[in-house]
């Protein structure tokens, strides 16, 4: 515990990021969340089971925009996550938790569409 003189005062907590807004991606998730008064930086949290926290998520150190994006994740596999903001009064605790699944993006449209019809039939070839 640190002592304190007569008539300091006790610096007040880092406030935790709120609105928190996560994106998925091909392997990735985008994340977005209200800026904290003070903060220096942010660090996320994620893991594969509910009520991720501090002491179990894998931690994204440091990032000073509360705009990023996490990578390296597993397509179609739920992952839970959280935001801290980081001051000089130390880390918040977490933010709300959001849940979202990394997907594969859509193909491409086939291109170069061809038929040719003939009786009762056609053959189609694209690119």
């Amino acid at each position: 515990m640190e002592n304190l003189a007569i008539g300091q005062s006790v610096p007040s907590p880092t406030a935790a990021p709120s609105n928190l807004i996560a994106t998925p991606g091909n392997g990735q998730v985008g994340l977005s969340c209200s800026t904290v008064l003070g903060a220096t930086s942010y660090n996320v949290y994620y893991s594969t089971a509910t009520r991720v926290t501090r002491g179990t998520g894998t931690k994204v150190t440091g990032t000073s925009s509360t705009s990023l994006t996490v990578t390296d994740l597993t397509n179609g596999t739920p992952y839970y996550l959280v935001v801290t903001a980081v001051s000089a009064n130390g880390e918040s605790v977490e933010s709300n938790q959001v849940i979202v699944t990394p997907i594969q993006s859509a193909p491409a449209a086939p291109t170069a569409l061809s038929a040719i019809s003939a009786n009762g039939q056609a053959a189609i070839s694209w690119s």
